[in-house]
């Protein structure tokens, strides 16, 4: 315990719990409450779908600034909730001109594919170049009325 004299006689004590972190060096403590809640977790997962999605426009040798059509489709329901939630973060983050979520992987022919996993939850996607001067859908594309997800 701290007391403090000039603060109205408050103490000041340093005890961790589930949900808090406490680090002290001398006079100084910082606690960080380190509890996830939903919404948290959807960014988490949606930041990994597009860390996952960034190496495959890499693979795929795609130019920087180049647009893409991309396709998604998972049985995970937790993913298929953080997709649609951050469907359009996700598309800025990719340069995606449309994010279409789907029931199976269907892929243009000239599509490049992978698949990736995220805490064991598997999502398999496809992306492809759109021309300059091409199709630029300003609403991202078809999510629309998210299909529910297949159980494992």
């Amino acid at each position: 315990d701290i007391g403090c004299d000039m603060c109205g006689g408050w103490k000041l004590r340093r005890e961790q719990s589930a949900h808090r972190v406490v680090a002290s060096e001398g006079e100084l403590s910082v606690a960080l409450d380190i509890a996830l809640d939903d919404v948290l977790l959807e960014e988490g997962l949606a930041r990994d779908v597009i860390s996952r999605l960034q190496t495959a426009r890499k693979d795929a040798n795609l130019h920087i600034t180049d647009r893409i059509h991309l396709g998604i489709s998972t049985s995970s329901l937790a993913l298929r909730t953080a997709i649609a939630a951050y469907r359009q973060h996700i598309a800025d983050e990719l340069l995606a001109v449309r994010v279409d979520l789907q029931d199976s992987p269907t892929s243009p022919p000239d599509a490049f594919c992978c698949d990736a996993e995220i805490e064991g939850q598997g999502f398999s996607a496809w992306l492809v170049a759109v021309p300059i001067g091409g199709p630029a859908d300003d609403d991202v594309g078809a999510i629309g009325d998210v299909p529910a997800a297949k159980t494992r």
